[in-house]
């Protein structure tokens, strides 16, 4: 049986904050790019995630690398330029919301990979060398901050009664707590979202009647925290009402949330879903069923 705080750590994976300049300097070349192209998917993903962190919105969220790389070439190398400039004045803004100094802004890239590659071809190594720094400092201000908040035992779902009990007849006679399999509620059963895809998987979390459960990345807005990159920090809210037996779903994200493989719920528009319903977040990691 895990402990909460043993969950709390399967969630909050931590971040690489010891990437090397060197490696994909040289595996980069190595192996005709590919190395390159592996060390920035991860680098980006781990960016969104540790800015996402501190950010209220999702509006300098980066897109994947593979995007990246098109939009470059399709614009002739503009959209690169675009992205470090962007992207540095984002780390530098978090940086600032974690309580550390980032000197460099989104203008010293460009400056590096512009006019700086004028110094024998230099000038794009020194701004990647920069930004990796860059990131790693940010991923290491991430964990430190998941790290704390697990000492300070943070509860993800406290609002919704989760202990470290035994359920269905465990150590606390079934009245709550979770496993590895399944996640009760000590209240009398009113409504279950079933995990069926996602860190939840297998998962059964009761729904109190007119209770509100909020999923998203950040657990200071959500009482159930995904801490994929395609989950917004408060991505939907789902409220079982027992005197008509129906589900109502509230999107707030910018990937979405998908009802039955096909339809996206309206933003900030609560919808009413009957049971049965399978409900699809952000690019499909996670998924649910309301039963």
């Amino acid at each position: 049986m895990q402990t909460e705080k043993e969950w709390m750590r399967v969630m909050y994976e931590k971040l690489n904050e010891e990437r090397k300049f060197w490696k994909v300097f040289v595996f980069g070349f190595l192996t005709f790019g590919i190395y390159e192209i592996i060390f920035w998917w991860y680098m980006i993903q781990d960016l969104n995630t540790a800015c996402g962190y501190m950010e209220k919105t999702d509006d300098d969220k980066s897109p994947n690398y593979l995007i990246v790389i098109l939009l470059s070439i399709v614009t002739f190398g503009i959209y690169r330029h675009v992205w470090y400039y962007k992207q540095g004045n984002r780390m530098r803004t978090v940086a600032r919301a974690y309580g550390i100094q980032i000197e460099e802004k989104g203008s010293t890239y460009v400056l590096w990979n512009t006019v700086g590659s004028l110094l024998v071809g230099c000038g794009p190594l020194i701004s990647l060398y920069l930004f990796i720094h860059n990131v790693n400092k940010i991923c290491h201000e991430y964990n430190e901050a998941r790290e704390r908040e697990l000492n300070e035992h943070a509860d993800p779902v406290s609002d919704f009664g989760f202990d470290d009990g035994g359920i269905n007849g465990g150590s606390n006679g079934g009245d709550g707590g979770f496993d590895q399999g399944t996640i009760g509620i000590r209240v009398s059963k009113t409504g279950t979202l079933k995990c069926i895809k996602g860190v939840y998987k297998g998962s059964d979390i009761v729904l109190r009647d007119g209770e509100e459960l909020v999923i998203g990345r950040n657990s200071k807005m959500a009482q159930l925290v995904i801490g994929d990159s395609d989950i917004s920090r408060r991505h939907c809210s789902i409220r079982y009402r027992a005197s008509d037996g129906y589900y109502y779903v509230t999107d707030y994200s910018s990937l979405g949330t998908v009802m039955n493989n096909s339809q996206k719920l309206a933003t900030n528009v609560e919808t009413r879903c009957p049971v049965g319903t399978k409900l699809t977040l952000g690019s499909g990691n996670n998924e649910f069923i309301l039963e």
